[in-house]
């Protein structure tokens, strides 16, 4: 990992990914005045695409009440450990959910990123037509996606053979070795716990809601007396022809597992 920080592909990444935030503002931009909500660039085999989706705020605790109900709650959702006591965190341990390592490299001044010029790059690209932003954006990302990968790989190796460090203090940062927070599934606490206190402390994980509604357990008018509309949110992806095609893929894998359901 030093090494691949000092011989500058660190910051190269960093630098790529700064370059892509921009391109992506300015084909969104461009996009969004052509009133076009898809767009398809068949020479990169790249996709633009605006996507609304409702965002709600749930009751949580109503929320709970009728999964709880409905005898869902402890198969879709996590204890948050913020809202236990020490006793009832002590009578948890041996259901702790084993912690995840992972190692946060800290740039220093010598170790953060030096020699972006944002305002010539975006002087540079504006020029562009629409179609040389894109063929642009399809470079610069799979370069990043190499990047990515290889620091990635570089992080989950040191993970996995080095144990445990001490903060390595080096000249362009520091290398530390992380825990994730401590983790419960209620499924494993429905013994150990009071029904109140799962009901309070429960979080639940909404993308599993769908499985059941699919399966007729819960009814969309039951979840709706539970949650609110508080916003419409207007999110453009671009994206690959590649990872797109994955993405359907995952979708029409799911969506013929939830029909099976129903």
């Amino acid at each position: 990992m030093k090494k691949f920080i000092i011989e500058g592909s660190y910051a190269k990444l960093k630098l790529e990914e700064e370059k892509l935030k921009l391109l992506k503002s300015f084909i969104r931009n461009e996009q969004d005045l052509l009133n076009n909500k898809r767009m398809f660039w068949r020479e990169h085999g790249v996709i633009g695409e605006f996507i609304s989706n409702k965002v709600y705020e749930y009751d949580h605790l109503e929320l709970n009440e009728l999964l709880y109900d409905l005898g869902i709650l402890p198969f879709i959702s996590q204890l948050d450990s913020n809202l236990l006591s020490a006793e009832e965190l002590q009578i948890l341990k041996p259901i702790q959910v084993s912690v995840v390592k992972y190692i946060r490299y800290s740039p220093n001044k010598y170790g953060k990123i030096n020699g972006f010029k944002q305002n010539a790059f975006s002087e540079y690209i504006i020029e562009l037509p629409l179609s040389k932003k894109v063929g642009l954006w399809k470079k610069t990302f799979k370069e990043a996606e190499l990047l990515r990968t290889a620091w990635d790989n570089r992080r989950n190796l040191a993970v996995k053979s080095c144990g445990w460090f001490s903060p390595i203090a080096f000249e362009m940062g520091t290398l530390s070795l992380l825990e994730t927070p401590a983790c419960y599934m209620a499924k494993d606490a429905v013994e150990l716990l009071s029904k109140e206190t799962l009901l309070k402390c429960a979080v639940v994980d909404l993308q599993r809601i769908v499985e059941f509604t699919a399966r007729g357990i819960l009814k969309i008018s039951e979840l709706n007396k539970t949650r609110k509309i508080t916003d419409i949110q207007r999110k453009y992806f671009l994206i690959t022809l590649e990872k797109e095609q994955r993405k359907r893929l995952y979708w029409h894998s799911r969506l013929e597992g939830l029909s099976k359901l129903t």
